[in-house]
């Protein structure tokens, strides 16, 4: 009995096996559509829209699947090979063109090195970071505080030509400032070029170089400013935003009041009678100088402007006017 038990019990799990176990034959009214190079399948056939919609799920995986299956059997009857026991199926080209989201970049312009090193035909070459010191039998740095150069002091240095031997190591201390110095216009050179300006070939345009430097780092005022207009681009203008770490308050000025418009009807009328009355018995102000200022130089220039004619008001300014002949 117990032999019988097992039986029928491998059997239902073979059956079950079987039944799970799906064929990779699959057959389409209408053959898809491939494209091995990019591994995409396209499908044409009527989607069973009843199927669909009465179990959406498992009928989506079905369609997937044997979709997915054909793909892989056009696959597998490509040509074949094995990389240290891996299998690798060389893919043919491709047939569908795909668009770019965006424009190809253009290759950027070499710089004065590159342009030189390609004309003379000056290959990089990279050198180690570490090099073996055989006094100390250790691998030190190349550069560095810790470098093999830093290690050895010169006790020796070689006087060229009419030099004086005394001044050997204080000539050799200038050469090294000069370089650092030749290095750094050459640096600022650089910098001024890229920012667009032409600098001469002498010591005095390294200040328009230190200028344009200055005008590419941006100063503490521009930071602030910036952080200010990005706070205060939020719906809420920056109310809630939380207060970054040190970071000052910007002072904005003062806000201009405004009335409440729900305002009490005498109040208002009070307020509209008296504005009434004041400008109704206020007197305008006459500023006797400047008016008197005013006529004088009108006159004065009338009568530059026209000098053949008559001048203005002859009694007032001249002591044959009809005013003094009457007095």
């Amino acid at each position: 009995m117990d032999n019988n038990f097992i039986e029928q019990l491998l059997r239902s799990q073979d059956l079950k096996d079987e039944a799970a176990a799906k064929s990779i034959q699959v057959d389409k009214p209408v053959p898809l559509t491939l494209d091995l190079g990019h591994l995409s399948a396209s499908d044409s056939n009527i989607l069973d829209i009843k199927a669909i919609k009465a179990c959406p799920e498992e009928s989506l995986k079905q369609l997937v699947r044997d979709n997915t299956q054909v793909l892989m059997n056009h696959v597998f009857q490509l040509e074949t090979e094995r990389d240290e026991g891996s299998l690798l199926v060389k893919l043919p080209s491709k047939r569908t063109l795909l668009p770019r989201s965006q424009v190809i970049p253009k290759p950027k312009e070499p710089t004065k090195w590159e342009a030189f090193a390609q004309r003379k035909g000056i290959v990089k070459k990279t050198r180690e970071t570490k090099v073996w010191d055989d006094e100390a039998q250790v691998w030190r740095p190349r550069f560095g505080f810790r470098s093999k150069q830093n290690q050895e002091r010169e006790w020796l240095v070689e006087a060229k030509g009419e030099d004086d031997p005394s001044q050997a190591f204080a000539k050799k201390g200038m050469d090294r400032k000069e370089r650092v110095a030749k290095n750094e216009y050459s640096r600022l050179k650089n910098i001024a070029k890229s920012a667009g300006k032409r600098m001469a070939n002498n010591q005095d345009s390294v200040v328009p170089a230190v200028e344009a430097v200055a005008k590419i780092r941006p100063e503490k005022k521009d930071f602030d400013k910036a952080a200010l207009l990005a706070k205060s681009s939020t719906a809420s203008l920056g109310k809630f935003q939380p207060q970054a770490r040190n970071e000052k308050m910007v002072k904005t000025g003062k806000k201009q009041q405004f009335e409440s418009n729900e305002a009490n009807v005498k109040q208002e009328k009070d307020k509209n009678l008296k504005l009434f009355q004041e400008v109704m018995t206020t007197k305008p102000k006459l500023n006797v100088k400047k008016a008197v200022v005013n006529e004088q130089m009108a006159e004065q220039k009338f009568n530059q402007e026209n000098p053949s004619k008559k001048p203005k008001f002859p009694g007032k300014h001249k002591a044959g006017g009809r005013q003094n002949r009457k007095k």
